[in-house]
């Protein structure tokens, strides 16, 4: 985290006077590890994953549509992935490895 910026101070502080209280982040900072659901066009208006793919790729396979722009405010090659696919995706892969537990 950056050392330089009242705003990342403040918030570094606020995260350990309050750890007691509340349980830990589970992303990384400023969220970039955080894929943001919402609804979209390209899914009839039906949400999606918002895989922005600098960052995270989409699992292979799964339907994918790309974002185009005004779709998120950050310009980059992103991709929309229904909703419904991603928690399927998940649980598949959670079942394989508890199957080899």
């Amino acid at each position: 985290m950056s050392t330089n910026s009242a705003i990342e101070n403040a918030g570094a502080e606020f995260e350990k006077r309050c750890a007691g209280a509340m349980p830990p982040f589970r992303e990384m900072h400023q969220g970039f590890g955080t894929l943001r659901i919402s609804w979209t066009t390209k899914f009839d208006y039906k949400d999606a994953v918002l895989f922005k793919e600098e960052w995270v790729l989409p699992p292979k396979g799964l339907k994918k549509k790309i974002a185009e722009y005004g779709d998120d405010q950050i310009v980059s090659k992103q991709s929309w992935v229904r909703v419904e696919d991603v928690i399927e995706y998940l649980r598949g892969q959670v079942a394989a490895k508890n199957k080899r537990k």
